[in-house]
């Protein structure tokens, strides 16, 4: 919705969503909305004969208090509380998301080509090891350079490029979810850079915080590993965060933060009991025992 209201493309949307899916709507919000849908189909055709006019008075079919001879008056807050009421009887569904949904591939292209990406550095990594594992070590020309870049750079750099096209794969999936179910909002479009620069390098550092060992006793490839890492982050996070409290716990961390909080309520204990000693209106006597009180504080 734009600051005046509905457009009227999603207005339209949505009641023929409503229709085939058979979603009652109110007599009254339908008459109010299809009112709102002839009276932009009248104003579209006059325009074609007074564009002038037209273009001062309503631009890009927004609605505040418009007219026509077959309906007098119809005011823009009366079509918003329609469609509120109406987005509130398809819901999770409404109109922008159902044109959204329309146009969902060119929203995932920049996650589709990072997928593509992937796959190729991925794939070229696995080509690249057999290859100069079926042929004798190589000491001169271009073949020991690539060699070099295989094994100092690609062959330690290839869980991130699984992880990352886990992501990618993770992504793909949950947008695709969406706009089958016509529940896609471009809106929901943003954090999926961050969402695969996690995956990668989770992917790529949990075999140095994890004994590896687990990986080849389980059966598992370790770059089925990183893959299913990129997949899930939020579980692989999970896990990290409860190594991190275990760790905490061994090494008595907790405790240590626990007298920090302490210490520093005591600081700011003393510094207010300060200014109150400095106060007007307090006798001698009463900023001696404040004094005191200040005095046992450091001592404890």
């Amino acid at each position: 919705m734009n600051q005046w209201g509905p457009e009227l493309g999603h207005i339209s949307e949505l009641l023929i969503y409503a229709s085939e899916n058979g979603i009652k709507v109110d007599r009254d919000d339908l008459e109010v909305l299809y009112n709102a849908l002839e009276v932009s189909n009248e104003l579209n055709e006059s325009s074609k004969e007074q564009k002038d006019s037209v273009n001062n008075a309503n631009s890009n079919d927004d609605l505040s208090i418009i007219s026509t001879s077959s309906h007098p008056m119809l005011s823009n807050v009366d079509v918003h509380k329609a469609y509120e009421r109406l987005c509130k009887s398809t819901s999770p569904v409404n109109g922008r998301t159902i044109s959204d949904s329309k146009s969902t591939k060119p929203a995932i292209r920049p996650i589709t080509i990072c997928a593509y990406m992937f796959f190729l550095l991925a794939i070229i990594t696995e080509i690249l090891g057999l290859f100069f594992g079926d042929i004798p070590t190589v000491e001169s020309g271009y073949l020991f350079y690539l060699e070099w870049i295989n094994t100092y750079v690609l062959q330690v750099l290839t869980p991130v490029f699984w992880g990352g096209l886990g992501s990618c794969i993770f992504l793909l999936k949950r947008f695709s979810d969406y706009s089958n179910a016509l529940r896609f909002d471009h809106q929901k479009m943003k954090g999926w850079g961050p969402r695969i620069v996690l995956g990668s390098l989770l992917a790529g550092v949990i075999q140095y915080i994890y004994d590896p060992g687990f990986i080849t006793t389980s059966g598992i490839d370790d770059n089925a590993i990183a893959f299913l890492v990129g997949l899930s982050v939020k579980l692989v996070y999970g896990v990290l965060e409860k190594t991190v409290d275990t760790l905490a716990d061994k090494l008595n961390l907790s405790s240590i933060q626990r007298k920090r909080g302490v210490s520093s309520d005591k600081d700011d204990l003393k510094v207010l009991l300060t200014k109150f000693a400095a106060e007007d209106g307090l006798s001698d006597q009463e900023r001696e025992k404040i004094f005191e009180i200040i005095r046992l504080e450091k001592l404890n």
